[in-house]
């Protein structure tokens, strides 16, 4: 009896474990969605990627789809100079 206790809770923690797995490639996969729709500059697009189950977004607005765009454009630019600057020194 023991034994088959054991092994049901093993089976539960590698399906977990999966389930980690597949929903980590999933997240990863939205976040590579939105970064795209943020270099394409169509604030519709991006807000359409932001609203993606798989990206574990809350609270998104609508009305502020431009402002989530050209927000998120400038932090990636900003974020691409300092790269840059740390490649340069």
């Amino acid at each position: 009896m023991l034994l088959l206790l054991l092994m049901v809770m093993m089976t539960v923690m590698m399906t977990v474990m999966i389930l980690c797995v597949i929903d980590a490639g999933t997240v990863h996969a939205a976040i590579i969605a939105i970064n795209d729709a943020v270099d394409h500059c169509v604030a519709m697009t991006t807000l359409s990627c932001l609203l993606n189950p798989a990206a574990h977004m809350s609270n998104i607005i609508h009305d502020l789809c431009e402002d989530y765009q050209s927000t998120l454009f400038d932090a990636k630019q900003i974020k691409k100079e300092i790269a840059f600057d740390k490649v340069e020194s």
